[in-house]
């Protein structure tokens, strides 16, 4: 924030310069220069805290893929085997396209986003806020359209499953009970006892997956509000000394780093939904 203030107020010095000269030619070359330094500056810190939240991502689908085989397993083992059959493949193909999609796809379109909006700054003349508002609002569909479909397929699946081995283990559990005589009831009984201890098992594992997921985008989480805040107190403070163009282009990085810190919490919530899906497959 002192490296952006600092050349914000040696900015607008030189904008005022430029405007007491009639825009001298020396002027405007020291502003340019002045102002491209400012960018790179946010732009730097901008990547930096970028990639934390692609090492977030990747260390969310890495324990959701070490998770998967365990649950499915335990979901398997309380008598589920439609669901478990139905999650086994499709939850990781998901689980992989949607975070290949954020990290590949999305998040390189807003750090595009943040590029441009500073190049649409450095001139008065030229402007590129319509190709600057098409990549963002891209980026933003994309990601919206990602996460209704995965919550529409992992519902889908989830509630077709519970419901077919639902009705396969009462018509096992009265069967067994019903036409094995001395021993059916007791048999059907222990069963049940064994499939509730793999359902508390499950839902511990459930639980534990969910903690881990929170303990990885605590990091990520902090650094994209921190720097948001320094760039949008920097771009405030900057305002009042008189350079427009520095305030709206700090303002825009800070809006594409909220953007970035919405990209992670998204791929959180889907690793939560995923799991919380199987635990309430296994307890239906």
């Amino acid at each position: 924030m002192g490296k952006l203030l600092f050349l914000a107020v040696l900015c607008s010095l030189l904008h005022n310069l430029q405007c007491s000269f009639e825009h001298t030619t020396i002027a405007a070359l020291a502003y340019g220069l002045c102002f491209v330094f400012s960018a790179v500056i946010a732009l730097n810190a901008f990547y930096n805290v970028v990639n934390v939240a692609r090492d977030g991502i990747d260390k969310m689908v890495g324990l959701m893929q070490a998770l998967l085989p365990l649950m499915i397993t335990l979901l398997a083992g309380v008598g589920a085997v439609t669901s478990a059959a139905l999650f086994s493949p499709l939850m990781a193909l998901v689980i992989n396209t949607v975070s290949l999609i954020v990290k590949d796809i999305v998040v390189p379109l807003l750090i595009l986003t943040a590029v441009l909006d500073c190049t649409n700054y450095l001139s008065e003349k030229y402007r590129l806020s319509n190709l600057v508002s098409l990549f963002k609002q891209t980026g933003m569909v994309i990601l919206g359209f990602t996460l209704v479909v995965f919550i529409g397929i992992i519902t889908i699946q989830g509630v077709a499953g519970s419901v077919a081995d639902g009705i396969t283990l009462r018509t096992a559990k009265y069967a067994t009970a019903t036409f094995i005589p001395v021993v059916g009831k007791m048999f059907a009984d222990t069963v049940e006892v064994v499939m509730g201890a793999s359902l508390l098992l499950k839902n511990s594992i459930g639980i534990f997956g969910v903690l881990v997921i929170g303990m990885i985008c605590t990091f990520p989480v902090i650094k994209l509000v921190s720097l948001i805040i320094i760039i949008k107190v920097a771009g405030a403070l900057v305002q009042p000394l008189g350079d427009e163009r520095m305030a709206k282009c700090l303002d825009d990085i800070g809006n594409n780093l909220f953007l970035v810190f919405t990209c992670l919490l998204t791929t959180a919530l889907m690793c939560f939904l995923a799991i919380t899906m199987i635990i309430g497959s296994g307890s239906v």
